[in-house]
């Protein structure tokens, strides 16, 4: 038994025994380091200060005159057909963030916006709330057409000017399937609800993707990031000329650091 015990002190006492020693701390580190990093692309933030507590979809159809040259012969309804897709993100303070600094939104960007579509109808557009109306919360006008949004942080709500409350707030956009088709009529009244079933357009040519990241940037220079991904538009648009869905819930977004 003494002889086992000399052998095991030198054993213990010979820097091979220390170099594995160590060898299997910095091992046990960079595993556990690697679950932590795994967990975090998986859950993302586990507090976040604000959170993106739904995303809602209205879907639609427009119809634009088309103004025919002087000479050529005009129907009592000549229209430009397109799709609608508005988004309404509802940005809300995290109840159970806990810290004693309070947070304040400095902006929120929606950027990278990307379009998938099963067919190659129309164009795609993107516009930010038209600022010169006071009816109209979109007008699908060249001077509204953007790439990305920024909404900036202030005391109080001017989602017309892209300003929301700093401590939470609805900010909006709209996706637009612009020009798909063109339609031609002279009855007496005309249903727009109904313009893509007279035009004949099913709803399986206006399936798209839209994709897009959602940055949220806090005075206290903290910045979070996510993905959304969803189809469009949502189902009965054709038919109904107007269909609605909540297309996010908060559990369902992933945030992380920048």
């Amino acid at each position: 038994m003494r002889k086992l015990k000399k052998k095991i002190r030198r054993i213990i006492r010979t820097k091979t025994f220390h170099c594995i020693i160590i060898a299997l701390i910095i091992l046990a580190m960079v595993i556990f380091a690697l679950i932590k990093i795994k967990k975090y692309d998986v859950e993302g933030e586990s507090e976040m200060p604000f959170e993106i507590s739904k995303i809602n979809v209205i879907s639609s159809v427009g119809g634009e005159t088309i103004q025919k040259p002087e000479g050529e012969q005009q129907n009592r309804w000549d229209l430009q057909i397109s799709q609608n897709n508005d988004f309404y993100i509802y940005v809300e303070k995290n109840k159970n963030y806990k810290s004693r600094q309070e947070e304040i939104i400095k902006s929120i960007e929606i950027k990278n916006i990307q379009i998938e579509k099963a067919e190659e109808k129309g164009e795609n557009k993107i516009y930010r709330p038209d600022e010169a109306s006071e009816k109209e919360m979109f007008r699908n006008v060249a001077e509204d057409e953007v790439q990305n949004i920024t909404y900036k942080g202030a005391p109080e709500s001017n989602v017309k000017k892209l300003e929301m409350n700093n401590q939470g707030d609805l900010i909006y956009f709209r996706y637009t399937n612009k020009d798909i088709t063109k339609y031609s009529s002279n009855e007496e009244e005309l249903d727009y609800s109904q313009l893509l079933k007279l035009a004949g357009i099913r709803e399986e040519q206006l399936k798209a993707t839209v994709k897009f990241d959602i940055v949220i940037n806090l005075e206290s220079n903290k910045s979070f990031n996510t993905t959304v991904a969803t189809d469009i538009p949502i189902q009965g648009v054709v038919e109904s000329g107007r269909s609605s869905s909540e297309i996010i819930e908060s559990n369902k977004l992933i945030f992380k650091r920048n």
